[in-house]
């Protein structure tokens, strides 16, 4: 029987366990971000592959424009200031000119109408593949 003006006892929305929770997410969510992965993600090599065949293998200090030659034709490699990136490709597109510089290991950019790639290769291997980054 119900009385009058008088309503089942529902739970809050937001418990205080749901605010702790939810706090304690943040908080370690804050922490990864801000923590300093450079010293593992530093990249040490530029390699440079045509047809899955090393082209060049080379440190990230060093300054260099390499040019290998694809399915397509000729590819401009620029590496400088730690950073490398695809400079000019004969393909269509130009998504691996417009990927910009590369800096840390595991970054690639691949013109695959050209099949030439351009990897980062790190000082020590990640704790990470591409997929769970």
């Amino acid at each position: 029987m119900e009385i009058a003006g008088s309503r089942p006892g529902w739970p809050p929305i937001v418990t205080v366990g749901d605010v702790i929770l939810i706090t304690a997410m943040l908080a370690v969510a804050g922490f990864l971000m801000l923590r300093d992965n450079s010293a593992s993600t530093a990249a040490a090599r530029v390699v440079v592959e045509v047809v899955g065949v090393s082209r060049y293998d080379g440190p990230i200090d060093s300054s260099a424009t390499i040019t290998v030659n694809g399915a397509l034709g000729a590819s401009v490699i620029r590496i400088e200031g730690g950073r490398a990136r695809i400079e000019f490709a004969p393909c269509q597109g130009q998504i691996c000119v417009l990927r910009g510089w590369l800096y840390s290991a595991g970054d690639m950019a691949a013109c695959v109408p050209n099949h030439v790639v351009v990897h980062m290769v790190g000082r020590q291997p990640r704790p990470y593949d591409g997929i769970t980054q």
